[in-house]
């Protein structure tokens, strides 16, 4: 998904990027967060990713494939601080 959210050029039009939670990432014996609903490995693979844009990006948000899933209305605005705190105002 990251991948084709960086060939729209999605990337390149955003102002910061809230990253939810997902599980079942990679292989679950090399992965030791595999049923957590915040996994490290994943995170890693989307800064990876990314690394190269210059926009805020928080990870943790309770939202995505996960069971305390908050919904994020899709285009919506939002003020994203990101200091020594992260604070999101919807």
């Amino acid at each position: 998904m990251i991948m084709s959210l960086e060939l729209a050029g999605v990337f390149n039009k955003i102002k910061g990027l809230i990253v939810g939670g997902m599980t079942n990432m990679g292989d679950e014996k090399d992965n030791k967060d595999y049923e957590a609903s915040f996994d490290e490995f994943a995170y890693k693979l989307i800064s990876e990713r990314i690394s190269k844009h210059k926009f805020p990006v928080v990870f943790g948000f309770p939202n995505g494939h996960i069971k305390d899933n908050r919904p994020l209305i899709i285009g919506g605005k939002i003020k994203l601080k990101s200091e020594s705190k992260v604070k999101i105002e919807f």
